[in-house]
Protein backbone atom coordinates (compact mmCIF):
# COMPACT_ATOMS: atom_id res chain seq x y z
CA UNK A 1 0.00 0.00 0.00
CA UNK A 2 2.98 2.17 0.70
CA UNK A 3 4.61 1.80 -2.59
CA UNK A 4 1.60 2.83 -4.48
CA UNK A 5 0.48 5.67 -2.59
CA UNK A 6 4.65 6.51 -3.11
CA UNK A 7 3.81 5.76 -6.97
CA UNK A 8 0.74 7.75 -6.86
CA UNK A 9 2.21 10.70 -5.58
CA UNK A 10 4.63 10.98 -8.70
CA UNK A 11 2.36 10.74 -11.68
CA UNK A 12 1.95 13.81 -13.52
CA UNK A 13 -1.65 15.41 -13.40
CA UNK A 14 -1.81 14.39 -17.12
CA UNK A 15 -1.17 10.58 -16.74
CA UNK A 16 -3.87 10.46 -13.87
CA UNK A 17 -6.63 12.04 -15.59
CA UNK A 18 -5.93 9.59 -18.59
CA UNK A 19 -5.61 6.87 -16.43
CA UNK A 20 -8.96 8.15 -14.72
CA UNK A 21 -10.87 8.14 -18.13
CA UNK A 22 -9.50 5.38 -19.10
CA UNK A 23 -10.94 3.21 -15.89
CA UNK A 24 -14.14 4.90 -16.59
CA UNK A 25 -14.38 4.06 -20.22
CA UNK A 26 -14.10 0.21 -19.37
CA UNK A 27 -15.87 0.06 -16.44
CA UNK A 28 -19.13 -0.88 -17.31
CA UNK A 29 -22.61 1.08 -15.74
CA UNK A 30 -24.04 -0.12 -12.69
CA UNK A 31 -26.76 -2.27 -13.37
CA UNK A 32 -29.44 -0.57 -12.14
CA UNK A 33 -28.53 2.08 -14.89
CA UNK A 34 -29.25 -1.20 -17.74
CA UNK A 35 -32.04 -3.10 -16.58
CA UNK A 36 -34.00 -0.69 -15.22
CA UNK A 37 -36.58 0.22 -18.29
CA UNK A 38 -40.04 1.77 -18.81
CA UNK A 39 -41.53 -0.43 -21.26
CA UNK A 40 -44.16 0.96 -23.70
CA UNK A 41 -47.41 -0.50 -22.92
CA UNK A 42 -49.75 -1.07 -24.60
CA UNK A 43 -53.59 -2.56 -23.96
CA UNK A 44 -54.75 -5.79 -25.50
CA UNK A 45 -58.27 -6.26 -25.53
CA UNK A 46 -58.66 -9.98 -24.47
CA UNK A 47 -60.74 -10.76 -22.01
CA UNK A 48 -59.34 -14.36 -21.66
CA UNK A 49 -56.79 -14.55 -18.67
CA UNK A 50 -53.15 -15.37 -20.13
CA UNK A 51 -50.76 -15.89 -17.05
CA UNK A 52 -46.87 -14.38 -18.29
CA UNK A 53 -43.57 -15.48 -16.58
CA UNK A 54 -41.02 -13.34 -17.23
CA UNK A 55 -37.71 -14.36 -17.93
CA UNK A 56 -34.19 -12.72 -17.81
CA UNK A 57 -31.14 -13.13 -20.76
CA UNK A 58 -32.19 -17.13 -21.32
CA UNK A 59 -28.45 -17.91 -22.90
CA UNK A 60 -26.83 -20.88 -23.22
CA UNK A 61 -25.83 -22.04 -19.93
CA UNK A 62 -27.89 -20.46 -18.55
CA UNK A 63 -30.40 -24.15 -18.64
CA UNK A 64 -30.24 -25.49 -15.70
CA UNK A 65 -30.49 -24.40 -11.79
CA UNK A 66 -32.75 -21.32 -10.84
CA UNK A 67 -33.95 -20.65 -14.35
CA UNK A 68 -34.76 -24.29 -14.89
CA UNK A 69 -37.02 -24.90 -11.77
CA UNK A 70 -38.44 -21.43 -12.77
CA UNK A 71 -39.61 -22.84 -16.09
CA UNK A 72 -40.95 -25.65 -14.69
CA UNK A 73 -43.35 -24.04 -12.05
CA UNK A 74 -44.49 -21.56 -14.44
CA UNK A 75 -45.30 -24.65 -16.95
CA UNK A 76 -46.86 -26.81 -14.29
CA UNK A 77 -49.00 -23.69 -13.44
CA UNK A 78 -49.95 -22.57 -16.38
CA UNK A 79 -51.34 -26.45 -17.26
CA UNK A 80 -53.26 -26.09 -14.10
CA UNK A 81 -54.46 -22.85 -14.81
CA UNK A 82 -55.34 -23.82 -18.10
CA UNK A 83 -57.49 -26.31 -17.43
CA UNK A 84 -59.63 -25.03 -14.50
CA UNK A 85 -59.88 -21.62 -15.97
CA UNK A 86 -58.76 -21.54 -20.11
CA UNK A 87 -56.01 -19.12 -19.35
CA UNK A 88 -53.70 -18.49 -21.94
CA UNK A 89 -49.64 -18.78 -21.54
CA UNK A 90 -47.08 -16.41 -22.60
CA UNK A 91 -43.20 -16.05 -22.04
CA UNK A 92 -41.44 -12.96 -21.87
CA UNK A 93 -37.39 -12.43 -21.93
CA UNK A 94 -36.07 -9.50 -21.18
CA UNK A 95 -32.86 -8.02 -21.39
CA UNK A 96 -32.52 -10.01 -24.64
CA UNK A 97 -29.61 -10.60 -27.21
CA UNK A 98 -28.02 -12.40 -29.91
CA UNK A 99 -27.35 -15.29 -27.67
CA UNK A 100 -30.39 -15.27 -25.92
CA UNK A 101 -32.01 -19.11 -27.12
CA UNK A 102 -36.31 -19.09 -26.86
CA UNK A 103 -36.15 -23.00 -27.34
CA UNK A 104 -34.53 -23.28 -23.65
CA UNK A 105 -37.97 -21.88 -22.17
CA UNK A 106 -39.47 -24.68 -25.20
CA UNK A 107 -37.56 -27.28 -24.58
CA UNK A 108 -38.01 -26.96 -20.43
CA UNK A 109 -41.96 -26.40 -20.89
CA UNK A 110 -41.91 -29.95 -23.14
CA UNK A 111 -40.89 -31.58 -19.95
CA UNK A 112 -43.06 -30.72 -17.93
CA UNK A 113 -46.08 -31.29 -20.41
CA UNK A 114 -46.79 -27.63 -21.58
CA UNK A 115 -46.88 -26.82 -25.34
CA UNK A 116 -45.43 -23.26 -25.82
CA UNK A 117 -45.17 -22.07 -29.41
CA UNK A 118 -42.95 -19.49 -30.78
CA UNK A 119 -45.53 -16.66 -30.93
CA UNK A 120 -46.15 -17.49 -27.31
CA UNK A 121 -42.63 -16.37 -26.61
CA UNK A 122 -41.30 -12.59 -27.11
CA UNK A 123 -37.82 -11.67 -26.54
CA UNK A 124 -37.92 -7.79 -25.25
CA UNK A 125 -34.26 -5.80 -26.29
CA UNK A 126 -34.61 -2.31 -24.65
CA UNK A 127 -37.01 -0.07 -22.97
CA UNK A 128 -38.31 1.51 -26.59
CA UNK A 129 -40.22 -2.68 -26.50
CA UNK A 130 -44.38 -2.53 -26.92
CA UNK A 131 -45.36 -5.17 -24.03
CA UNK A 132 -49.48 -5.92 -24.78
CA UNK A 133 -51.14 -6.44 -21.47
CA UNK A 134 -54.76 -7.84 -21.25
CA UNK A 135 -57.27 -6.91 -18.42
CA UNK A 136 -56.74 -10.34 -16.71
CA UNK A 137 -53.24 -10.85 -16.73
CA UNK A 138 -50.86 -11.75 -14.00
CA UNK A 139 -47.01 -11.73 -14.46
CA UNK A 140 -44.91 -14.31 -12.71
CA UNK A 141 -40.78 -12.15 -12.27
CA UNK A 142 -38.01 -14.05 -10.92
CA UNK A 143 -35.20 -11.36 -10.72
CA UNK A 144 -35.08 -8.09 -8.74
CA UNK A 145 -35.31 -5.86 -11.96
CA UNK A 146 -38.03 -7.16 -13.36
CA UNK A 147 -40.09 -7.01 -10.49
CA UNK A 148 -39.97 -3.06 -10.72
CA UNK A 149 -39.87 -3.09 -14.14
CA UNK A 150 -43.18 -4.89 -14.28
CA UNK A 151 -44.68 -4.20 -11.25
CA UNK A 152 -44.90 -0.38 -13.20
CA UNK A 153 -46.83 -2.51 -15.76
CA UNK A 154 -48.98 -3.66 -13.54
CA UNK A 155 -50.14 -0.69 -12.55
CA UNK A 156 -50.35 0.59 -15.93
CA UNK A 157 -52.55 -2.39 -16.57
CA UNK A 158 -54.45 -1.24 -13.78
CA UNK A 159 -54.94 2.25 -15.19
CA UNK A 160 -56.03 1.38 -18.43
CA UNK A 161 -58.61 -1.06 -18.00
CA UNK A 162 -59.50 1.49 -14.80
CA UNK A 163 -59.89 -1.90 -12.62
CA UNK A 164 -57.64 -2.81 -8.93
CA UNK A 165 -53.98 -3.81 -9.78
CA UNK A 166 -53.23 -7.68 -10.00
CA UNK A 167 -51.32 -9.71 -8.18
CA UNK A 168 -47.70 -9.82 -9.36
CA UNK A 169 -45.74 -13.00 -8.36
CA UNK A 170 -42.24 -13.44 -7.17
CA UNK A 171 -40.42 -16.61 -7.70
CA UNK A 172 -37.45 -16.41 -4.83
CA UNK A 173 -34.96 -18.61 -5.20
CA UNK A 174 -32.18 -16.32 -3.26
CA UNK A 175 -31.54 -13.35 -1.44
CA UNK A 176 -31.12 -11.45 -3.90
CA UNK A 177 -29.67 -7.88 -2.23
CA UNK A 178 -26.86 -10.33 -0.89
CA UNK A 179 -25.57 -10.38 -3.98
CA UNK A 180 -25.06 -6.85 -4.38
CA UNK A 181 -22.91 -4.66 -2.46
CA UNK A 182 -24.51 -1.44 -0.68
CA UNK A 183 -25.33 0.53 -3.73
CA UNK A 184 -28.57 1.92 -5.36
CA UNK A 185 -28.57 -1.73 -6.80
CA UNK A 186 -28.54 -3.47 -3.26
CA UNK A 187 -31.36 -0.87 -2.30
CA UNK A 188 -33.45 -1.37 -5.58
CA UNK A 189 -33.34 -5.08 -5.40
CA UNK A 190 -34.55 -4.77 -1.38
CA UNK A 191 -37.38 -2.49 -2.38
CA UNK A 192 -38.07 -4.69 -4.77
CA UNK A 193 -39.42 -7.25 -1.98
CA UNK A 194 -41.73 -4.59 -0.60
CA UNK A 195 -43.55 -3.39 -3.73
CA UNK A 196 -46.55 -1.96 -3.80
CA UNK A 197 -49.83 -3.33 -4.65
CA UNK A 198 -50.94 -7.24 -4.00
CA UNK A 199 -47.56 -9.16 -3.91
CA UNK A 200 -47.51 -12.78 -3.59
CA UNK A 201 -44.05 -14.57 -3.22
CA UNK A 202 -43.22 -18.39 -4.18
CA UNK A 203 -40.18 -19.16 -1.89
CA UNK A 204 -37.69 -22.15 -2.48
CA UNK A 205 -36.63 -23.47 0.92
CA UNK A 206 -37.84 -23.04 4.28
CA UNK A 207 -34.68 -21.31 5.26
CA UNK A 208 -35.01 -18.71 2.94
CA UNK A 209 -38.12 -18.14 3.53
CA UNK A 210 -37.26 -17.77 7.75
CA UNK A 211 -34.27 -15.37 6.61
CA UNK A 212 -36.66 -13.23 4.19
CA UNK A 213 -39.05 -13.39 7.44
CA UNK A 214 -35.85 -11.84 9.63
CA UNK A 215 -35.41 -9.48 6.74
CA UNK A 216 -38.59 -7.53 7.44
CA UNK A 217 -40.08 -8.02 4.56
CA UNK A 218 -43.80 -9.55 4.32
CA UNK A 219 -46.31 -10.22 1.37
CA UNK A 220 -49.78 -10.35 0.71
CA UNK A 221 -49.51 -14.15 0.04
CA UNK A 222 -47.00 -16.56 0.16
CA UNK A 223 -46.18 -19.88 -0.78
CA UNK A 224 -43.12 -22.28 0.23
CA UNK A 225 -41.17 -25.26 -0.93
CA UNK A 226 -38.37 -27.41 -0.15
CA UNK A 227 -36.08 -28.41 -2.74
CA UNK A 228 -36.39 -32.23 -4.04
CA UNK A 229 -34.00 -34.20 -5.77
CA UNK A 230 -33.58 -33.75 -9.62
CA UNK A 231 -35.72 -36.46 -11.20
CA UNK A 232 -32.65 -37.15 -13.32
CA UNK A 233 -30.85 -38.44 -10.70
CA UNK A 234 -33.33 -40.13 -8.55
CA UNK A 235 -33.29 -43.59 -10.46
CA UNK A 236 -29.17 -43.31 -9.30
CA UNK A 237 -30.16 -43.34 -5.43
CA UNK A 238 -31.06 -46.70 -4.95
CA UNK A 239 -27.54 -47.47 -5.62
CA UNK A 240 -25.81 -45.49 -3.37
CA UNK A 241 -25.71 -48.10 -0.44
CA UNK A 242 -23.74 -50.36 -2.03
CA UNK A 243 -21.78 -48.59 -4.28
CA UNK A 244 -17.89 -48.74 -4.32
CA UNK A 245 -16.27 -45.85 -2.97
CA UNK A 246 -12.91 -44.34 -4.19
CA UNK A 247 -10.46 -41.93 -1.89
CA UNK A 248 -12.12 -39.27 -3.39
CA UNK A 249 -13.06 -35.79 -2.46
CA UNK A 250 -15.53 -34.18 -4.79
CA UNK A 251 -15.83 -30.37 -4.38
CA UNK A 252 -18.64 -28.09 -5.88
CA UNK A 253 -16.17 -25.57 -7.38
CA UNK A 254 -17.35 -22.83 -9.36
CA UNK A 255 -14.48 -20.19 -9.34
CA UNK A 256 -17.15 -17.71 -11.38
CA UNK A 257 -19.50 -17.10 -8.62
CA UNK A 258 -18.41 -15.50 -5.72
CA UNK A 259 -21.14 -16.73 -3.08
CA UNK A 260 -19.91 -20.31 -3.52
CA UNK A 261 -16.91 -19.00 -1.74
CA UNK A 262 -14.23 -21.06 -4.27
CA UNK A 263 -11.07 -18.98 -2.79
CA UNK A 264 -11.82 -19.89 1.23
CA UNK A 265 -12.72 -23.86 -0.12
CA UNK A 266 -8.78 -23.68 -1.78
CA UNK A 267 -7.79 -22.60 1.48
CA UNK A 268 -9.24 -25.27 3.27
CA UNK A 269 -8.25 -27.73 0.60
CA UNK A 270 -4.69 -26.48 0.80
CA UNK A 271 -4.61 -26.73 5.21
CA UNK A 272 -6.36 -29.90 4.74
CA UNK A 273 -3.41 -32.03 2.55
CA UNK A 274 -0.71 -29.61 4.70
CA UNK A 275 -2.02 -30.76 8.63
CA UNK A 276 -3.55 -34.47 7.18
CA UNK A 277 -1.01 -36.34 5.96
CA UNK A 278 -2.79 -39.65 6.19
CA UNK A 279 -4.95 -38.38 3.79
CA UNK A 280 -2.29 -38.28 1.00
CA UNK A 281 -3.02 -40.72 -1.10
CA UNK A 282 -6.83 -39.19 -1.66
CA UNK A 283 -8.02 -37.77 -4.96
CA UNK A 284 -9.38 -34.16 -5.18
CA UNK A 285 -11.85 -32.83 -7.91
CA UNK A 286 -13.85 -30.70 -8.52
CA UNK A 287 -17.47 -30.01 -10.21
CA UNK A 288 -19.42 -27.39 -11.37
CA UNK A 289 -17.39 -24.98 -14.09
CA UNK A 290 -14.25 -25.58 -15.79
CA UNK A 291 -11.21 -24.17 -13.92
CA UNK A 292 -7.35 -24.72 -14.39
CA UNK A 293 -5.53 -27.09 -11.77
CA UNK A 294 -5.03 -25.96 -8.53
CA UNK A 295 -1.46 -26.95 -6.77
CA UNK A 296 -2.38 -27.58 -2.79
CA UNK A 297 1.15 -28.41 -2.05
CA UNK A 298 3.32 -31.02 -1.93
CA UNK A 299 2.50 -31.82 -5.98
CA UNK A 300 -1.53 -32.79 -4.86
CA UNK A 301 -3.78 -30.43 -7.27
CA UNK A 302 -7.27 -29.73 -7.40
CA UNK A 303 -8.72 -31.03 -10.79
CA UNK A 304 -11.69 -29.56 -12.42
CA UNK A 305 -13.69 -31.59 -13.96
CA UNK A 306 -16.00 -29.06 -15.28
CA UNK A 307 -19.99 -28.83 -15.75
CA UNK A 308 -21.00 -32.71 -15.79
CA UNK A 309 -24.60 -34.21 -17.43
CA UNK A 310 -26.68 -35.46 -14.64
CA UNK A 311 -26.26 -38.99 -15.84
CA UNK A 312 -22.11 -38.36 -15.67
CA UNK A 313 -22.65 -36.51 -12.14
CA UNK A 314 -24.63 -39.26 -10.60
CA UNK A 315 -22.01 -41.51 -11.57
CA UNK A 316 -19.14 -39.01 -9.82
CA UNK A 317 -21.52 -38.89 -6.42
CA UNK A 318 -21.94 -42.66 -6.40
CA UNK A 319 -18.20 -43.06 -6.82
CA UNK A 320 -16.93 -40.37 -4.24
CA UNK A 321 -16.39 -40.78 -0.75
CA UNK A 322 -16.49 -36.96 0.48
CA UNK A 323 -18.50 -33.96 -0.64
CA UNK A 324 -17.43 -30.60 -0.01
CA UNK A 325 -20.07 -27.31 -1.04
CA UNK A 326 -19.81 -24.06 0.31
CA UNK A 327 -22.73 -21.09 -0.38
CA UNK A 328 -22.70 -18.04 1.29
CA UNK A 329 -26.59 -17.50 1.34
CA UNK A 330 -29.44 -18.65 3.52
CA UNK A 331 -30.85 -21.12 0.20
CA UNK A 332 -29.44 -24.50 0.85
CA UNK A 333 -28.68 -25.15 -2.46
CA UNK A 334 -28.58 -28.53 -4.55
CA UNK A 335 -25.65 -30.18 -4.52
CA UNK A 336 -24.48 -30.32 -0.61
CA UNK A 337 -27.85 -32.16 -0.58
CA UNK A 338 -27.39 -34.54 -3.40
CA UNK A 339 -24.08 -34.87 -2.37
CA UNK A 340 -25.46 -35.50 1.08
CA UNK A 341 -28.26 -38.39 -0.11
CA UNK A 342 -25.87 -40.27 -3.08
CA UNK A 343 -24.03 -41.37 0.25
CA UNK A 344 -20.87 -39.02 0.43
CA UNK A 345 -19.98 -37.45 4.14
CA UNK A 346 -20.62 -33.87 2.99
CA UNK A 347 -18.86 -30.70 4.56
CA UNK A 348 -21.17 -27.51 4.29
CA UNK A 349 -21.89 -23.86 5.61
CA UNK A 350 -24.43 -22.91 7.72
CA UNK A 351 -25.60 -19.54 7.81
CA UNK A 352 -28.30 -17.02 9.39
CA UNK A 353 -31.87 -19.71 9.54
CA UNK A 354 -30.00 -22.36 7.46
CA UNK A 355 -28.25 -25.31 9.16
CA UNK A 356 -28.29 -28.35 6.91
CA UNK A 357 -27.04 -30.70 9.99
CA UNK A 358 -30.42 -31.97 10.68
CA UNK A 359 -30.98 -32.34 7.30
CA UNK A 360 -29.06 -35.54 6.45
CA UNK A 361 -26.61 -37.40 8.65
CA UNK A 362 -24.12 -37.56 6.26
CA UNK A 363 -24.12 -33.79 6.53
CA UNK A 364 -20.68 -31.77 8.22
CA UNK A 365 -22.30 -28.43 8.88
CA UNK A 366 -19.79 -25.67 10.26
CA UNK A 367 -20.11 -21.82 11.37
CA UNK A 368 -16.87 -20.67 9.96
CA UNK A 369 -15.12 -21.31 6.63
CA UNK A 370 -11.66 -20.45 7.78
CA UNK A 371 -9.63 -22.40 6.54
CA UNK A 372 -8.45 -24.26 9.80
CA UNK A 373 -11.99 -25.50 10.52
CA UNK A 374 -12.62 -26.05 6.67
CA UNK A 375 -9.91 -28.57 7.08
CA UNK A 376 -10.61 -30.37 10.51
CA UNK A 377 -14.47 -30.78 8.69
CA UNK A 378 -12.92 -32.32 5.61
CA UNK A 379 -10.93 -34.27 7.87
CA UNK A 380 -13.41 -35.66 9.54
CA UNK A 381 -15.58 -36.22 6.82
CA UNK A 382 -12.89 -38.83 5.62
CA UNK A 383 -12.38 -40.70 8.82
CA UNK A 384 -15.80 -41.86 8.50
CA UNK A 385 -14.80 -43.76 5.33
CA UNK A 386 -13.71 -45.43 3.44
CA UNK A 387 -17.13 -47.61 2.43
CA UNK A 388 -20.70 -46.05 2.08
CA UNK A 389 -21.62 -43.33 4.15
CA UNK A 390 -24.79 -44.31 6.59
CA UNK A 391 -27.51 -44.48 4.30
CA UNK A 392 -30.18 -42.80 5.12
CA UNK A 393 -33.25 -40.96 3.63
CA UNK A 394 -34.55 -37.39 4.30
CA UNK A 395 -38.50 -37.61 2.63
CA UNK A 396 -39.28 -34.14 2.25
CA UNK A 397 -36.11 -34.15 -0.28
CA UNK A 398 -37.57 -37.44 -2.29
CA UNK A 399 -41.09 -36.80 -1.89
CA UNK A 400 -42.89 -37.18 -5.61
CA UNK A 401 -44.85 -34.05 -5.07
CA UNK A 402 -41.98 -31.53 -6.22
CA UNK A 403 -44.36 -28.25 -5.42
CA UNK A 404 -46.69 -28.78 -3.38
CA UNK A 405 -47.76 -25.43 -2.85
CA UNK A 406 -49.14 -25.01 -6.68
CA UNK A 407 -52.65 -26.72 -5.90
CA UNK A 408 -53.17 -23.39 -3.75
CA UNK A 409 -51.77 -20.80 -5.77
CA UNK A 410 -53.59 -22.17 -8.79
CA UNK A 411 -57.04 -22.39 -6.66
CA UNK A 412 -55.80 -18.19 -5.53
CA UNK A 413 -55.10 -17.55 -9.24
CA UNK A 414 -58.66 -19.26 -10.91
CA UNK A 415 -60.24 -16.55 -8.16
CA UNK A 416 -58.42 -13.67 -9.58
CA UNK A 417 -59.36 -14.92 -12.60
CA UNK A 418 -63.05 -16.34 -12.43
CA UNK A 419 -64.91 -12.91 -13.25
CA UNK A 420 -63.64 -13.71 -17.00
CA UNK A 421 -63.24 -17.25 -16.71
CA UNK A 422 -66.94 -17.27 -16.35
CA UNK A 423 -67.95 -14.69 -19.41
Amino acid sequence: MAKRSYVSQRIPPQIKSMLRQFREAITPPPIDETALCDYQVEPEHNERPRVTSVLQFMTKGSDFGGAATGIDIFSRLAMALRQNSNADARVIITNAGPNSDPSIVTKYAAKAGLDIRPEQVQLVVSAGDTIEVRPREIFITQIWWNMLNFGRIRHIQADLFNAPPMPLIRLAQDYEPGWLEFSSAHMLARGAYDHTGPLWTIINSGSLARYIDVMAHSFDRRYVFEPVIVEALRPYLNRAGASKRLKRVLVYGRPSVARNCFGALVRGLKAWARDYPEFADWEIVSAGEPHEPVPLGDGRKLTSIGKLSLEDYAEMLLGSSVGVSLMASPHPSYPPLEMAHFGLNTVTNSYLCKDLANFHPNIISISSITDGELASAIAEACRRTPGAAPEAINPTYIRTETYPFLHDLARDLCEVFAPVAKS
